[in-house]
């Protein structure tokens, strides 16, 4: 199979160096636009940093702020370059009224894909989803589904909060599978995530082998994140790029050596495709990163020259420290070249990389590199 992660590290690469090199501070229209539709959440997972959910779905609005509404989502939407891959994301996407006809909508004009916990997928949803799926990648249509699974039943369930997520998750991935080998369909791929953890770090290789059942296409090992990913929503300070994140807690380093090298050896005889978050990371550098050891010398970080995100509340975001305007004052386009987004860029271009992105998922090596 393709390596996504390769050929995606290579286009943006390639993608960024026209504005970095000949238009400073400036970007082209985005290669991949990151919507958060909602911060409410079905799940209450230990380690999520937009944590406040509830079973109804419903969230106060942080300082006065209010979640955009369908409507406003569709607008979003529409601003897109039809070239860009729209990434829809939460909180869980699909407690949000309306998301199953704003991704219908996304996936009729861009390519589009979306990160879910899979406790509501199931059944006719999960028909509807690979009905939506791209006839290829030159066409629109949605590519990816990344669903979540931090362990096994016990362990999952007691991350989640939940005593029924783990088989809710499992139905939908099932139910994704089922539907895309009835109808012969290559997207959207399957994609399992798992963030490793203490909780889950001996079960790391057993999660594998439920994706592999599971007949997922890739299976992505995620190192948390501590960057304040939700200073968004006002629930915490937003930090500084120039001061780096702190550590994550240390898990057994013999035990995650031995998990990872289990998954490796078994993906090398698998059609499993593995994945690793941040891009950049390989094996090794995740096991340093659960020691704090860091080596930013290697890494660079294109996102703001092809990417942007939208927050719930309508912020664009062209990194997690760096709001340049709300969408509900201004356009995309506008927001994406302002002033406070060029000077940024030069910063950043000058700077090469900041202490504070250690850990972010859009971390690439300064060379794509296949995985080893």
């Amino acid at each position: 199979m393709m390596n996504y992660s390769f050929l995606y590290q290579q286009i943006v690469n390639g993608y960024s160096s026209l504005p970095l090199h000949l238009l400073p501070g400036y970007s082209l229209p985005p290669l991949q636009l990151f919507l958060e539709v909602t911060y409410n959440c079905n799940l209450s997972c230990d380690f999520c940093q937009f944590l406040q959910s509830s079973d109804s779905g419903s969230m106060p609005a942080s300082a006065n702020r209010f979640e955009l509404s369908i409507g406003e989502c569709h607008n979003i939407v529409e601003q897109a370059p039809p070239t860009a891959v729209i990434s829809f994301t939460g909180g869980e996407p699909f407690v949000k009224a309306g998301f199953a006809d704003l991704l219908g909508a996304a996936s009729e004009r861009n390519k589009t894909h979306i990160f879910t916990n899979g406790t509501r997928i199931g059944g006719k949803t999960a028909e509807s989803l690979v009905d939506l799926g791209s006839r290829n990648l030159l066409t629109p249509g949605l590519i990816l589904v990344g669903i979540s699974l931090e362990g096994l039943a016990d362990t999952h369930n007691r991350i989640t909060g939940r005593p029924w997520a783990y088989a809710k998750t499992i139905e939908g991935l099932h139910s994704l599978a089922h539907y895309k080998a009835s109808k012969n369909r290559k997207y959207p791929l399957i994609e399992l995530k798992t963030v490793i953890s203490e909780n889950n770090v001996r079960e790391l290789y057993a999660i594998y082998q439920v994706a592999k059942q599971c007949r997922v296409d890739i299976f992505n090992v995620m190192a948390m994140s501590m960057l304040p990913q939700a200073s968004r929503t006002g629930r915490c300070a937003a930090g500084s790029y120039l001061e780096p994140p702190p550590p994550v807690k240390p898990v057994a380093p013999v035990i995650l050596e031995e998990q990872l090298r289990r998954i490796q050896e078994d993906a090398a005889r698998s059609e499993i495709q593995l994945r690793t978050t941040p891009q950049g990371f390989d094996f090794r550098e995740i096991i340093n990163h659960y020691h704090d050891k860091r080596r930013l010398a290697g890494y660079r970080c294109y996102y703001p020259w092809y990417g942007v995100g939208i927050s719930a509340y309508g912020d664009l975001l062209i990194c997690p420290y760096t709001v340049t305007g709300n969408v509900r004052e201004h356009r995309i386009k506008t927001l994406l070249n302002n002033r406070r987004a060029r000077i940024f860029r030069k910063h950043l271009q000058a700077a090469r990389i900041f202490p504070g992105c250690w850990g972010c998922c859009m971390l690439v090596p300064r060379k794509p590199r296949l995985p080893r």
